[in-house]
């Protein structure tokens, strides 16, 4: 089963997305990460998003019908600096993290999305998805 399955991991070069990465590797399956850094991940800027190599590779799994899966993993979580750049922050969370999910989405791939309890105030705790969102920082509002 896990070696039909393919794997696209946003932000695999972060904690959660690296780890991802790692378990999906460790499955035996096809993966492939992204980061904004240029390192041995496929470079993925969100400021300066370019499709073009994601294509290329989900052309190539689905020639063969295969079940493909993006990991999203990445975006801009640092407090401080989404309070200090909301213009960019607000570009990178929002705008551009939209644009990715459609991306996916218009090309049937299934998606996973991380969000994070920012979106939450702290008064109440025992959070699920279920609960009202009452963030407190520019970040949380953004997820």
């Amino acid at each position: 089963m896990w070696g039909l399955m393919k794997l696209i991991v946003i932000g695999a070069q972060g904690t959660i997305g690296n780890s991802i990465y790692k378990l999906g590797r460790g499955k035996g399956l096809d993966v492939v990460g992204t980061s904004s850094k240029k390192n041995q991940f496929l470079k993925f800027d969100f400021m300066n998003a370019n499709y073009r190599e994601l294509d290329s590779i989900i052309k190539f799994w689905k020639k063969n019908n295969e079940a493909i899966f993006a990991v999203i993993a990445a975006g801009l979580s640092n407090l401080n600096y989404c309070y200090k750049h909301i213009d960019i922050s607000y570009k990178i969370n929002i705008i551009e993290m939209k644009k990715l999910l459609c991306y996916f989405s218009e090309k049937g791939i299934k998606i996973v999305y991380f969000s994070s309890d920012a979106v939450f105030d702290g008064m109440n705790g025992n959070y699920d998805e279920l609960s009202p969102v009452s963030p407190i920082s520019i970040y949380g509002e953004q997820k």
